[in-house]
């Protein structure tokens, strides 16, 4: 059930940074009706997830897909974490505000290590089982690709199939076997088989599970000219071309914005001088006693 303005505005009074959670960018796309609705995550906090590249391209492939909805998720910060608990609220997706755990899937980027402690809060919060073990028919499904996917061992407790390769065409692979699936009121265990065949998908658990990397073999690009799409999208109208969401909140620059107005012409002056002429050789012990007479 989506959240409504006045409960989210109790949840994020006080809550530091609250952009982080609201969602509302320019060029996200809502898609109010669909038949098939999942998340896609970098499972770090909001500033860090939308810079990656990665999730943009798999959001905006999904979104093309006529029927599928593909929303964001990224990691509480510790303050919304405890207000989540304490209140009993499950975390939600930006677009919708849906949680998590009425979605149809959940998707991660593992692009590191660091982020599998992320990633179970997320799942934690978000209303779904950790354990893949636990979960039941009307749970979503929790999928992860990345790099990290290429080991799927540390995670394959808590991650109900991996995706090792290049995610442009995979994606959209996936979401169209599960739309599949479940229109044909396929159970968890067939959906899961019905992935299995997928070039690129590892299934825990699954007797004799083996997968290849999958590498993309495109012609044309893979991702689209600008990440993420607009406000609005009907299920049924896919946009031809991506346009940027502007993020909410801007990651703090290492370099103050005074100083790298000052030093980027200098920078740009040395680089364009040749090194032989900026460069003066040392003075020998000949050349110190010719100076000193």
């Amino acid at each position: 059930m989506k959240k409504e303005n006045n409960s989210l505005n109790e949840l994020l009074c006080g809550i530091e940074k609250p952009g982080r959670y609201t969602g509302g960018e320019l060029n996200a796309i809502i898609k109010e009706q669909a038949s098939f609705r999942m998340a896609i995550s970098f499972p770090d906090l909001y500033e860090v997830g939308m810079s990656n590249a990665g999730i943009q391209v798999l959001y905006a492939r999904v979104n093309a897909i006529e029927g599928a909805a593909c929303e964001r998720v990224f990691a509480a910060a510790p303050d919304l974490e405890k207000r989540l608990r304490d209140m009993g609220t499950r975390l939600f997706t930006l677009e919708t505000r849906t949680p998590l755990s009425e979605l149809d899937a959940v998707g991660f980027n593992l692009s590191h290590e660091l982020l599998y402690t992320n990633v179970l809060q997320i799942i934690d919060l978000g209303g779904i089982p950790l354990l893949r073990a636990e979960r039941g028919e009307g749970d979503p499904l929790v999928l992860a690709g990345g790099e990290c996917a290429s080991n799927p061992a540390p995670m394959s407790d808590f991650i109900d199939a991996f995706f090792a390769g290049d995610g442009e065409e995979g994606i959209a692979e996936i979401v169209s076997a599960l739309m599949e699936a479940k229109a044909a009121g396929l159970s968890r265990g067939e959906r899961l088989a019905r992935l299995s065949v997928i070039e690129g998908i590892f299934i825990p658990g699954l007797d004799g599970a083996r997968a290849r990397k999958r590498v993309y073999r495109g012609t044309a690009p893979a991702g689209p000219e600008k990440p993420v799409c607009r406000t609005s999208a009907s299920p049924r109208s896919a946009p031809p071309s991506i346009s940027p969401a502007v993020a909410a909140i801007s990651a703090p620059s290492a370099t103050p914005a005074s100083t790298t107005s000052r030093t980027a012409p200098s920078i740009r002056h040395a680089c364009a001088t040749p090194c032989s002429a900026r460069w003066t050789p040392p003075a020998t012990a000949s050349s110190r006693s010719r100076r000193s007479r």
